[in-house]
C-alpha cells in the first residue's frame, strides 16, 4: 500500500522514515516526490493504522514536533 506524507521538511522526513519500522509498519521511500510531498510504500492493514504510526513518530520526534504534517492515502 501506498501513503503520500507531505511536508516542508519532506526531505528530512525521508530520510527520517525510509526504512522505519513503527509500530510494526515498515515505510520505505517510492523514489517519487512532488514539490513537497512524497510517497511511501508501507506493509500496514490499512491507511488510518499507517497514518497513526507516522502522526504518533513526528509527534515524539523533537525535531518534527511542531510541523504541519500531510498524510493522504
Amino acid at each position: 500500500m501506498t501513503i503520500k506524507i507531505g511536508s516542508t521538511r519532506i526531505d528530512d522526513l525521508i530520510k527520517a522514515l525510509d526504512g522505519r519500522t513503527l509500530d510494526g509498519i515498515t515505510f520505505r521511500y517510492t523514489g517519487q516526490k512532488m514539490g513537497i510531498n512524497a510517497k511511501f510504500e508501507h506493509d500496514g492493514s490499512d491507511f488510518e493504522t499507517a497514518k497513526k504510526a507516522v502522526k504518533a513518530f513526528t509527534k515524539s520526534t523533537e525535531e518534527f514536533a511542531a510541523l504541519f504534517i500531510s498524510i493522504q492515502p
